[in-house]
């Protein structure tokens, strides 16, 4: 098909997978968390994790969890940098895993 073509094709289908289920995002938040925390020597309280999933609240609700954990301020954007940095890199990973290199072009277009 050549590109032209492919600019003017109908969508076939869309996906909406608002509750992970297709793309595993809860494991690449838990992830990024556990990845976020261990770069202050600290560990992910996994209970208050558990209570948190699938809850609507603030983005930065791990930066208080973070400082408590170990008991002194963090730079909240910076924190917030390093977790979305990890969570972004775990959820490409996915991605190609979900969408095939070879799928990549039909993808974007």
């Amino acid at each position: 098909m050549t590109r032209m073509r492919r600019q003017n094709r109908m969508i076939d289908a869309f996906i909406l997978d608002f509750d992970g289920l297709i793309c595993d995002t809860e494991g690449a938040l838990a992830e990024a968390g556990r990845k976020l925390f261990a770069s202050h020597g600290a560990e992910l309280p996994m209970d208050r994790w558990l209570q948190q999933i699938g809850l609507a609240g603030p983005a930065n609700f791990w930066v208080p969890w973070l400082e408590q954990a170990i008991g002194r301020e963090v730079d909240e954007a910076e924190a917030m940098a390093a977790f979305d940095r990890h969570n972004h890199s775990r959820l490409a990973t996915l991605n190609r895993t979900l969408f095939p290199k070879e799928r990549e072009e039909d993808i974007r277009h």
